[in-house]
């Protein structure tokens, strides 16, 4: 996995499907960690224009620009639909956050040789500040 997800990162426009009004949210913890290390991010949500000056898209049809990989924080209903939109678009890389990614999903991402990471992006990211460090840590020290 740790070369998928060296994979992942080295790549810098990304869609970020999920974008979440709520301050405290995963959602805006990955935006706030990926728009500060340089990666070109577009936040996607259907309900909104913007989230507190943030430019969101509500359709990944909507954003005219390159797009490397989708991060997927999104209920597992609407991930399926949201691969298939990605799948249109030639992106083939994923990261679904925890709990984002059903059993039938992963076995749609396998049988269309999709690249998928299943995990929690900011455990992952060698800058994840604290307490997110503190379970890379842990994760690494006891190979989970």
């Amino acid at each position: 996995m740790k070369s998928q997800i060296q994979q992942f990162w080295s790549k810098r426009h990304y869609v970020l499907f999920g974008m979440s009004r709520k301050k405290e949210s995963v959602s805006r913890e990955v935006y706030t960690l990926m728009t500060c290390k340089g990666y070109d991010i577009y936040p996607i949500n259907p309900n909104v224009d913007e989230i507190d000056g943030i430019r969101c898209y509500r359709h990944l049809a909507d954003i005219n620009a390159p797009i490397d990989g989708a991060v997927i924080i999104t209920n597992p209903t609407i991930s399926h639909q949201v691969v298939r939109d990605c799948e249109q678009q030639g992106i083939t890389d994923f990261w679904f956050q925890y709990n984002t990614l059903d059993d039938a999903l992963k076995t749609y991402m396998n049988e269309h040789n999709l690249n998928f990471i299943n995990s929690c992006v900011l455990l992952h990211h060698k800058e994840s500040p604290f307490p997110h460090s503190v379970h890379r840590f842990f994760y690494r020290l006891f190979n989970w």
